[in-house]
């Protein structure tokens, strides 16, 4: 139980400024042990120990990752009713240990393709409350003026992952073998991610103590919340779903296919990982500055500059090869725009639809993004193999990439759609830490 004490109108800003971002900090810290970067990074280094262990193939270790943007998405719409329904804070703080203990357990991975693709399956199922819609419904709550950057410093923790993840199940691959990498990266997100979220997530303002004092209404303003069926009659929704499927189809088939990619041109293992740890930070980079952006300027301009960053590099890729230095510049750009979208989604999803079926609607989206994700796993490794190389297939993400600006240039937000602040209770009480 927490200690509670009295909280001065004076002193309500800054406590309320402190507990937003302990929320924002919380989901950073989630992301990067969630079940996303366990699961979209943290297979791509196992491809090459598992296929010197069992002799499987490429396209059939790739379509593990088709099976996990399969289960991704029947989790992703189990996510959104129940975050809408429990909170956020209840799903993940279930869903985290659990998926920590489904990762590990690849330990235990016999010969066997089938048990391999159960397996594969299963952790993002028992993982459902970690996806990012949990802490995106939970931000959305917090914030409205900073929403964009909100949702970019959060975001980070998925770039963290896809900068820390490949880097360190190289290093525990070396030093203990992939089946005790599988146990070391279960066992390190558990430690680090439970306590900061059950310390510092929350679902909403209310649960601290804080309550909205709604200002006069801005002329022209109108509510933005709707249901779901009202959603599914906008063209703003469809449009979505068509955007972040090629996106899906692309972020999760460079992230998978940038290590086979690379080595399949000679570069080697270190250097490989090096380039996708590059692409990580430059999702980390794209994060920030669309978060910081989307809250400045017309969303459309974020978003046409930010996807620009992939159509380029996967068209670099295609034409330039792993060249020694181009290669690490393009594979930045591919990462500025991935680390882009999470906050477009967020933001998108929030100023255009409102906050009553925010959970439902985001997952929803994400689910679609999902099934891109495991279309583009297994769709690029077939075509890589048919066509004798990845060079065709890097064009048609970049024309992906290119088609998801038109799209997304197509919705309409409300840059600053509530009137109000949030202060302490009339009897005021918060919580402390």
């Amino acid at each position: 139980m927490h200690d509670r004490e009295a909280v001065s109108p004076q002193d309500s800003p800054r406590r309320l400024a402190i507990a937003q971002w302990r929320v924002v900090f919380a989901a950073l810290i989630g992301l990067v042990g969630g079940a996303s970067t366990l699961t979209i990074y943290g297979l791509g280094m196992f491809v090459r120990p598992l296929q010197a262990e069992f002799g499987w193939s490429l396209t059939q270790i790739s379509f593990a990752n088709t099976l996990v943007s399969l289960s991704g998405i029947v989790s992703a719409f189990a996510q959104g009713i129940l975050i809408d329904r429990f909170g956020a804070r209840r799903v993940v703080l279930v869903s985290l240990p659990l998926l920590c203990l489904s990762f590990a357990s690849m330990y235990f991975l016999p010969d066997s393709l089938l048990v391999f693709y159960i397996g594969w399956l299963l952790i993002p199922l028992l993982g459902a409350g970690t996806w990012v819609g949990s802490y995106a419904k939970a931000i959305a709550a917090w914030f409205d003026d900073r929403l964009g950057l909100a949702l970019g410093v959060a975001a980070i923790g998925a770039g963290l992952g896809a900068a820390v993840i490949p880097a360190l199940t190289h290093t525990l691959l070396v030093a203990y073998g992939w089946r005790l990498a599988y146990v070391w990266i279960g066992a390190l997100s558990m430690v680090v991610v439970l306590p900061m979220v059950y310390f510092n997530l929350y679902d909403k303002p209310a649960d601290r103590g804080f309550q909205w004092r709604p200002h006069m209404r801005r002329a022209g303003m109108q509510d933005r919340d709707v249901t779901v069926r009202e959603a599914l009659r906008q063209h703003a929704f469809w449009a979505l779903i068509v955007a972040f499927m090629l996106l899906g189809f692309n972020t999760t088939g460079i992230a998978l296919h940038m290590v086979p990619m690379l080595l399949r041109d000679g570069v080697s293992t270190g250097q490989a990982a090096a380039a996708q740890s590059i692409m990580g930070v430059g999702v980390i980079l794209g994060r920030l500055a669309a978060g910081y952006l989307l809250d400045r300027l017309p969303p459309a301009l974020v978003t046409a500059v930010s996807l620009l960053g992939p159509t380029l590099g996967f068209a670099g890729f295609a034409l330039l090869g792993a060249h020694p230095v181009s290669m690490n510049v393009l594979a930045a750009l591919i990462g500025i725009g991935i680390g882009a979208e999470i906050d477009l989604l967020g933001f998108y999803v929030r100023r255009h639809f409102g906050t009553f079926a925010y959970g439902k609607l985001y997952c929803s989206i994400f689910a679609i993004f999902q099934f891109g994700s495991g279309v583009g796993a297994v769709g690029i490794a077939y075509g890589a193999t048919r066509l004798n190389g990845y060079g065709p297939m890097l064009l048609l993400m970049a024309a992906f990439s290119a088609a998801a600006i038109g799209l997304l240039a197509t919705v309409k937000v409300v840059r600053h759609p509530a009137c109000g602040t949030f202060t302490a209770a009339e009897n005021p009480v918060a919580k402390a830490p």
